[in-house]
């Protein structure tokens, strides 16, 4: 992996100053998961559905299961690349937003390390999808499944038959 921050002189202020200027939703976290940072555009998106996470735990639930440098490994390994709903149980009638998180490690001037994590909504994109399975899966005319959701169906209820060793009719 190429280092490209070796040699800049930045606090976590400053960094932090510098990802004002991102469009995408960022936060600056220590190895273990505490928010230290965010820019605009996080106080922005988390605006939208309450108040900002102190801590990526609530975020990300599973990093409890990673440890104390679970954070860190994720992010220099590229592990941490995914698309999940927030809040991760929300009240009911409540908004979600389906975000799309990377993490990636630096250091500041003192050599202590840091991850950024970057965010980005895909709500729309993800209704979007949905609606056009669900349009893929009806007649345009009368509304009832077609022969898309029909195979479809067959072929989920003839794996759980095999998964669980019965008959399917």
């Amino acid at each position: 992996m190429v280092n490209r921050t070796q040699g800049l002189p930045l606090t976590d202020t400053g960094l932090v100053l510098l990802l004002e200027h991102m469009p995408d939703a960022l936060l600056l976290c220590d190895p273990a998961g505490a928010i230290l940072g965010r820019n605009a555009a996080a106080d922005a998106l988390f605006s939208r559905i309450g108040p900002a996470p102190k801590h990526l735990v609530q975020l990300v639930p599973e990093i409890e299961e990673w440890g104390p440098a679970g954070l860190e490994t994720m992010a220099d390994t590229g592990e941490l690349d995914a698309t999940f709903p927030y809040p991760a149980e929300p009240d009911p009638g409540a908004p979600v937003l389906r975000l799309w998180i990377r993490a990636s490690t630096t250091r500041n001037a003192d050599d202590a390390p840091r991850v950024l994590l970057s965010l980005r909504d895909l709500s729309k994109e993800h209704e979007l999808q949905e609606r056009l399975r669900g349009l893929s899966m009806t007649d345009d005319l009368t509304g009832i499944p077609n022969r898309r959701f029909m195979k479809s169906t067959l072929e989920f209820e003839e794996e759980r038959a095999r998964r669980f060793d019965r008959l399917l009719f």
